[in-house]
């Protein structure tokens, strides 16, 4: 699809849009302008928002896209809050946005995560994480997941 199609489609083919980590810059930076707040919530929440237009999104009027662009990486003085981890014999957890989420280690068997009813790999968390799970939400999950991999290899070394 090229930007007119997505900018003048339905509020779901423009909110799927506003979530894709994918979607060019000036396509995103237009979603962040749509009538719909639903659409907006998910462009506050992707992970490649431009700094200067999450600063105007902050301004919305919709107190849940305010709070997806404070939980935006890119957000000008944003600070992460900080993860507490569990660290067990066979697992590192760490509490997700709305689940506690598990990156498993046993012997002779490819890491993999669970999160709530979800189990797999990382790349078909990261498919959850923009399609059906993203909420415009995907920004805070990234960073989560992305933390959740680093102390995994700080403890178990792969």
């Amino acid at each position: 699809m090229d930007k007119n199609e997505i900018l003048n489609s339905d509020c779901d083919v423009r909110k799927n849009a506003a979530g894709n980590p994918n979607i060019p810059a000036d396509v995103l930076t237009e979603l962040a302008k749509d009538s719909d707040w639903y659409v907006r919530r998910y462009a506050a929440g992707n992970p490649n928002m431009p700094a200067d237009v999450l600063t105007e999104l902050a301004k919305d009027s919709d107190c849940i896209v305010r709070r997806y662009v404070a939980g935006n990486p890119n957000m000008p003085d944003y600070e992460a809050e900080e993860l507490q981890f569990t660290v067990k014999d066979t697992y590192v957890s760490v509490q997700g946005t709305t689940h506690i989420w598990y990156k498993h280690n046993y012997p002779n068997v490819a890491p993999f995560y669970t999160c709530g009813c979800f189990c797999g790999s990382r790349e078909q968390l990261l498919m959850r994480i923009y399609t059906t799970d993203n909420q415009g939400r995907a920004a805070e999950r990234m960073r989560i997941l992305n933390a959740l991999d680093e102390k995994f290899k700080e403890v178990f070394n792969r």
